[in-house]
């Protein structure tokens, strides 16, 4: 039988000292008397590789609490990852009674999901502080930089606020392309890469060099719009989401595991 995340006689007050891993409030489901995140972080478990995200508006400080800087940032952050997995595995069957199915599966291992140590394979269609890439490879997120274990008015935990700003919208349902709201906080859409509106993703699906699809017959991919207008997007989890399954397409970087 697992516990929860929280040992009541151990959790310290760390909402007062955000930065201070010392005052941790979580422990491990399988080592329910001993805190976690004290000495088990970021920057333990993945150094460089883990660039926390901004905190502020200001695009300066990082999270947690305004860090001073990612370095800061690493060390305050615990080992979310980690701590995560304990229960969110590729075997562990976790029922949502809201969605009335299980949970999707998570792997952030090297074969898993992107946003965890599966290697980029494509552009770096992403804004700051991720657009340069730790070695050259990619970097690995944190559970807690897209989502918020104690709830939110989001489906899925999905956090009302990522990488410095706001979400400018809820995201409501799982089938809509207001999921593209969390998505432009950190990638590259029509807006940023200044070709056409906010939450439109044409640019990285068909414009960037290494594009991975070409627009040949694009009723196959996008529905018409009532009355025959043009192609509506396509909302971001038909293809990305935890624990899918590799897909074929026209080139060979668009996989639906991992983002």
């Amino acid at each position: 039988k697992r516990q929860a995340c929280h040992n009541p006689h151990l959790a310290r007050q760390n909402w007062r000292n955000a930065k201070n891993t010392d005052y941790s409030a979580i422990s491990k489901p399988t080592d329910h008397f001993n805190l976690w995140g004290i000495t088990e972080t970021m920057d333990s478990s993945y150094n460089t590789k883990y660039q926390p995200p901004f905190c502020s508006n200001n695009n300066l400080d990082r999270e947690p609490a305004a860090s001073a800087d990612a370095t800061a940032g690493r060390a305050n952050t615990p080992d979310y990852v980690g701590f995560c997995t304990t229960c969110h595995t590729l075997t562990n069957a976790i029922f949502s009674t809201t969605l009335n199915r299980n949970l999707e599966t998570i792997n952030w291992t090297s074969n898993g999901d992107k946003h965890g140590q599966r290697l980029m394979d494509g552009s770096v269609s992403t804004l700051p502080p991720f657009d340069t890439p730790s070695g050259g490879t990619n970097y690995v997120l944190s559970c807690l930089d897209c989502h918020e274990p104690h709830g939110s008015a989001n489906v899925m935990l999905i956090r009302r606020r990522a990488n410095g700003s706001d979400l400018s919208d809820v995201i409501s349902s799982l089938d809509t392309i207001d999921w593209g709201l969390l998505c432009l906080k950190c990638h590259t859409d029509d807006e940023a890469a200044n070709i056409g509106n906010a939450n439109q993703w044409e640019y990285v699906h068909h414009e960037v060099a290494d594009a991975p699809y070409t627009k040949i017959r694009c009723i196959t991919c996008h529905p018409r719009g009532g009355g025959g207008g043009n192609p509506n997007p396509i909302p971001c989890q038909s293809c990305h989401f935890h624990g899918g399954v590799a897909t074929k397409a026209d080139k060979d970087g668009i996989y639906r595991i991992a983002f």
